[in-house]
C-alpha cells in the first residue's frame, strides 16, 4: 500500500503477501477498514492502520474459476465476487449474522454448510 497524497509515492508498510498465483482485483470496503483481495482464494485485510495491514482470517473458499471482479455493497458487510464460472456469488462478512442465517434454516449445520457460509471461522457442530 502507498501514500499517494503528496503526489510522491511512499512505500506505507510491508507487502500484502500469501497468494500463489496472480492477484486478479482488489476492492476497499466503504468504511476504508478492509480491503479485500482476489486470486488464489479471496483474502480480506484489515487496513484501518495501512502502516500495519494484517489478514483477517482464512482466504474465503471460492469455485475454482477464475476470480475477475470483487466489490462491497454499501454497508461493508458484504462482498460480491464474480468469475470466469459466470457466477455471483454473495458472501456475508458479518459472522454473528451468517451464524444467524444457518442457524435458523438448521439445527446442526453441516461442514459443507459451515464452509460455504463462514468459511473464516472454524467448524461448530450446534447452534444456539
Amino acid at each position: 500500500m502507498w501514500n499517494i497524497s503528496d503526489h510522491h509515492p511512499t512505500l506505507l508498510g510491508p507487502p500484502l503477501s500469501g497468494y500463489t498465483s496472480r492477484v486478479t482485483d482488489l476492492a476497499f470496503s466503504p468504511d476504508g477498514h478492509t480491503l479485500a483481495t482476489s486470486g488464489d482464494g479471496v483474502r480480506l485485510w484489515n487496513v484501518t492502520d495501512p502502516a500495519h495491514p494484517a489478514a483477517i482470517g482464512q482466504p474465503l473458499a471460492t469455485s475454482t474459476a477464475e476470480l475477475t471482479s470483487l466489490a462491497y455493497l454499501p454497508n461493508s458487510q458484504t462482498l460480491a465476487t464474480g468469475g470466469q464460472d459466470n457466477i455471483v456469488r454473495l458472501w456475508p462478512l458479518a459472522a454473528d449474522e451468517s451464524v444467524r442465517q444457518i442457524c435458523t434454516n438448521t439445527d446442526t449445520p453441516t461442514p459443507s454448510q459451515w464452509q460455504k457460509h463462514l468459511p473464516m471461522l472454524p467448524y461448530h457442530t450446534k447452534c444456539g
